[in-house]
């Protein structure tokens, strides 16, 4: 009986120390998560994955990710718009409450952080091209092209910088 007694201590003692500084930066990033999925609903994207990464050493968030689906289907100029606002939304979110400059490796936080997946419906109608994916990360936007009802993967289309992406929404914005 004491040996079940002080074996369970022992476990005790160690799971909580093998999480010790991790639970406060899961916390904070799985707020602005779930902050980001409930403001990307009225864009018509519906969270479909997340995950993140922490420094160890010093217990810092060094990456957050989210993957969106999209209810509509994309062509180039909805797929950048909706990057290119949601990355920025993203960002806002982070940088937006200055406790969280004590939960992120570099802070404000930059957007080498940040790594984004957008997946688009596949329109209806079979031989149509629309992008099937946009994927964010390094400050790069790829952009991937398929053929409605043709089984194989998404291509590689078009790879931008998000400067040039944002540039060329902005433009868009004030026609």
């Amino acid at each position: 009986m004491m040996y079940k007694i002080v074996m369970s201590c022992v476990m005790a003692f160690f799971l909580a120390s093998c999480g010790a500084g991790q639970g406060t930066s899961d916390r904070v990033s799985g707020k602005i998560l779930k902050k980001f999925s409930q403001e990307m609903k009225g864009k018509g994207l519906r969270m479909v994955g997340s995950g993140g990464g922490i420094n160890h050493e010093i217990k810092k968030i060094n990456l957050i990710s989210a993957t969106f689906f999209y209810e509509g289907v994309m062509d180039m100029k909805s797929a950048r718009r909706l990057t290119v606002d949601s990355t920025n939304t993203f960002l806002q979110l982070i940088n937006e409450d200055p406790i969280n400059e004590q939960f992120f490796e570099i802070f404000p936080a930059p957007m080498d952080i940040i790594k984004l997946i957008i997946i688009g419906a596949e329109p209806e109608k079979k031989g149509i091209s629309f992008i099937s994916s946009t994927i964010l990360g390094e400050g790069e936007i790829l952009y991937y092209t398929k053929i409605s009802g043709e089984e194989k993967r998404g291509e590689l289309t078009t790879e931008e910088s998000f400067q040039k992406a944002q540039a060329i929404v902005n433009k868009e914005g004030c026609s």
